[in-house]
């Protein structure tokens, strides 16, 4: 039997530190490539959708970790943590 490593990757927004302006949704690569594919982001699709004048992560299963998101945001109100996941096959 062997064993392989996962990589997931937990953002964490700072909902006190949101205004909402959406950059971090725009610059996420994930959500752009559903854009241009289906149209109307949903909460399903997106790594990071904005509602309500905040930005929620509504599915971080869809993040590959790229970091995108932290660099653009002017408030430096999102973190993200490696959580690595050894998995025995």
């Amino acid at each position: 039997m062997g064993s392989h490593e996962l990589r997931i990757y937990e953002l964490r927004i700072n909902l006190d530190r949101c205004e909402g302006c959406n950059i971090c949704d725009v610059a996420c690569p994930i959500n752009a490539d559903i854009i241009k594919t289906k149209g109307k982001l949903t909460r399903k699709d997106a790594v990071i959708l904005v509602v309500n004048g905040k930005a929620l992560v509504c599915n971080p299963d869809k993040c590959n970790g790229c970091g995108v998101c932290i660099s653009v945001c002017p408030q430096k109100g999102i973190s993200m943590t490696l959580k690595p996941l050894v998995v025995k096959t």
